[in-house]
């Protein structure tokens, strides 16, 4: 049959049985462990940044690369930018014109 419906702010309609007061239940519990958690970071925050600023970051290095004789990097051309083998290809998949 027909169940009543209730109208809830952020949910929209739900049936106004059981359902509605577990709902009610989950949700404040989302909420206190949410406000809870805030508190606790607060509360904790100096130990917090003094374990964020015991992280070290890796130095990363740079080495130049240079090609072996005969090797190919992407499509195989100059470094430099010989860009015609990829207009080429471009090309290929462009509509022709009927």
């Amino acid at each position: 049959g027909q169940v009543p419906m209730r109208r809830v702010p952020f949910f929209g309609e739900l049936p106004a049985d059981d359902s509605l007061a577990i709902l009610s239940v989950v949700a404040g519990g989302a909420a206190l462990g949410l406000f809870l958690s805030f508190v606790v970071a607060f509360q904790k925050r100096e130990e917090i940044v003094g374990e964020l600023s015991n992280v070290k970051i890796p130095e990363m290095k740079y080495t130049e690369r240079v090609p072996e004789p005969g090797e190919c990097w992407g499509i195989c051309g100059s470094r430099d930018g010989n860009f015609d083998t990829i207009e080429r290809v471009m090309n290929s998949f462009a509509k022709k014109a009927s």
